[in-house]
């Protein structure tokens, strides 16, 4: 079950992900597939989570806050549509066992994980957290709000 506390919501967990999804392929090359399912269910679930905290809350609030000419926010967003279809493919492969495919196939979302982390924590940065602490208390209460698995198609 992810975690949906926002008591660290400035925190973001982009390195827990990256290091889950770095374990679950030590454990596929291992032959622990078990562990290795065990782990990328854990991921996702907390990365959907967090994929729609971000799409229904952090960066409409940045849209209306702060000027965004680049539309670095939208770039964000379909970062997200690649990371969503990188892990509904990593989904299917693991429901069809078809293990000789699953580190090919967890290479390319690990690395589009950590180009978008890295993409979006410079973005947010420089935004600045100014707006977000001033409206820290609405945001955190949305945050708290959100029922997970809404927003997005997930297949799995």
């Amino acid at each position: 079950m992810p975690q949906k506390s926002t008591d660290n919501w400035l925190v973001h967990d982009h390195r827990r992900f990256e290091e889950t999804v770095k374990q679950c392929e030590l454990a596929a090359g291992a032959e622990d597939w078990k562990t290795a399912v065990q782990l990328f269910n854990s991921v996702s679930d907390d990365l959907k989570l967090h994929i729609q905290m971000e799409d229904e809350v952090i960066y409409p609030f940045f849209k209306q806050e702060v000027a965004d000419p680049d539309d670095d926010l939208g770039d964000l967003m379909y970062e997200h549509d690649n990371l969503e279809r990188l892990l509904n493919d990593l989904a299917k492969v693991i429901k069809n066992r078809n293990f000789d495919h699953f580190e090919t196939s967890l290479e390319p979302l690990y690395q589009a994980m950590v180009e978008h982390n890295a993409h979006e924590e410079e973005v947010l940065k420089r935004m600045g957290d100014e707006p977000l602490l001033t409206n820290r208390d609405r945001i955190v209460q949305q945050l708290e709000s959100i029922k997970p698995g809404v927003s997005r198609n997930w297949e799995f």
